[in-house]
């Protein structure tokens, strides 16, 4: 069955149950599009299992939009589903000479051209080019070896499988495997076929890419099966997950804009920040506008740097006073520097125990709710995090994984502060790279939206 999707030209507001890039709609909702929705003519993209499509307006048409302006649209599609085709594909319809994807994916949304070609996640495997044996495990015969930076199998019969335990696939997640084979004998191999539907035996010299969709929470691995068995060398193996499509690199979540959102502070956003000739940071503004502005005076200023956000020893930024009853979730970028025996994070203004850090014996143990059960945290270590709220209970979610939970006390936070940790009191060392306030409890959609957002902007792990 063809995979399509619809699109009209449209120079008018962003019509209900659509996404918009420059001038071009994109159909996003089970609505029926054959009707015209938002008063402009819709056309169906064509088949996307076939090749990777350019969407642009076509001034060939006399089709207008609400605002009066002629066009229509039109279609570019690659020959292959591969990087190398729409990189093609791209610098001919450009005029330009892109040699990456994430280079020609930028440009055509930034100039209003949709692509299906897909936003991919940061790599997440450290060591795919058989550096050493760091991370793969062998299931089976001893018939797999890392030599001279590949991996050499030599697998004589039955089932072989050589498991990467660095990193789990997650179910119903989409995931790109690069992989290139060489020095070919016999036998077939593929990645993740057990887990993944997507993914084929190859055989033969070459470059290969899937799109794999994972059916169980499993580790990546390479899978040789049948007689004869794979013998070859593979190498530079990447994986990364794939986000979407019809999307730019650095989409923002259209949740953050539905109304609630009490605040969204941006470390890399210098309009939203007041700083002196010394960089002390006066006022981190809320970049919608709210007023919910985290503010500092004096010796207490915390200090911006383009690397590491807005840096706290020992100071504190505060919204002051706030009315802003729970549930509220709580999506942060930031990194813990160095030991100190006692830190605070971030708080309300009146005590609702957030996050609090204590020390003991070189470890940092990280308290939600200023109670409950501890989990060590590490520092000098970029962090992504949601902290929710929700009544008399805090969950929290670092790097990929649910840790911990605790109680909080109170309904209203107050507002909230940056550097300071109660119930201890204490002020902290953290530097704080992105910082969301959500008031209400996001959907689990919603908090993998928003969550994957800041990991992929500051190279994270993905939801």
């Amino acid at each position: 069955m063809a995979t399509t999707t619809p699109f009209a030209f449209n120079t008018g507001s962003t019509i209900v149950g659509t996404a918009q890039i420059g001038d071009i709609a994109i159909g996003t909702s089970e609505q029926d599009y054959s009707g015209n929705p938002g008063g402009v003519q819709w056309w169906m993209g064509p088949d996307e299992d076939l090749g990777y499509i350019i969407v642009a307006p076509d001034t060939g048409f006399t089709h207008h939009s609400p605002t009066g302006i002629n066009a229509g649209i039109q279609f570019k599609r690659s020959t292959q589903l591969t990087e190398s085709s729409f990189i093609e594909l791209a610098n001919y319809f450009s005029g330009l000479s892109f040699t990456g994807s994430t280079d020609a994916k930028t440009w055509l949304v930034d100039n209003g051209y949709p692509t299906s070609y897909p936003t991919l996640g940061p790599e997440l495997l450290p060591n795919g080019q058989f550096n050493d044996s760091s991370y793969w495990e062998l299931f089976g015969a001893n018939q797999f070896a890392i030599t001279n930076g590949k991996l050499v199998c030599t697998c004589t019969d039955g089932y072989q499988a050589l498991n990467y335990c660095g990193y789990v696939l997650s179910i119903g997640k989409t995931y790109r495997v690069v992989f290139e084979i060489s020095d070919y004998i016999s036998g077939r191999i593929a990645p993740g076929v057990n887990y993944a539907t997507g993914a084929h035996w190859v055989m033969g010299n070459g470059t290969y890419t899937f799109d794999m969709v994972c059916n169980n929470n499993a580790y990546f691995s390479f899978l040789s099966w049948g007689n004869p068995a794979f013998n070859g060398k593979i190498d530079n193996v990447s994986l990364k997950e794939v986000l979407g499509k019809y999307m730019g690199p650095n989409d923002i979540p259209s949740i953050l804009s539905d109304g609630n959102t009490f605040a969204w502070y941006d470390s890399s956003d210098l309009t939203t920040i007041t700083k002196d000739g010394s960089n002390l940071v006066s006022e981190w503004r809320d970049k919608l506008g709210s007023g919910n502005d985290l503010l500092s005076s004096g010796g207490s200023r915390p200090t911006w740097s383009a690397n590491d956000g807005i840096i706290h020893r020992d100071h504190i930024m505060s919204t002051g006073a706030k009315t802003l009853d729970l549930p509220v979730v709580i999506y942060m970028v930031y990194e813990l520097p160095y030991y100190t025996d006692l830190a605070g994070i971030f708080d309300g203004v009146y005590y609702a125990g957030v996050m609090t850090v204590l020390g003991f014996m070189g470890s940092w143990f990280l308290f939600p709710g200023g109670f409950g059960t501890p989990y060590i945290e590490t520092y000098g270590v970029t962090k992504a995090a949601i902290h929710w709220n929700q009544y008399q209970n805090v969950y929290s979610y670092v790097n990929d994984g649910w840790v911990y939970h605790g109680a909080i006390t109170g309904n209203n936070p107050g507002g909230f502060r940056t550097g300071f940790g109660s119930p201890w009191g204490q002020y902290g060392h953290v530097d704080f790279k992105e910082i969301i306030i959500r008031k209400i409890t996001d959907s689990e959609e919603d908090r993998q939206a928003i969550y994957n957002h800041l990991a992929n902007k500051y190279g994270l792990q993905i939801m």
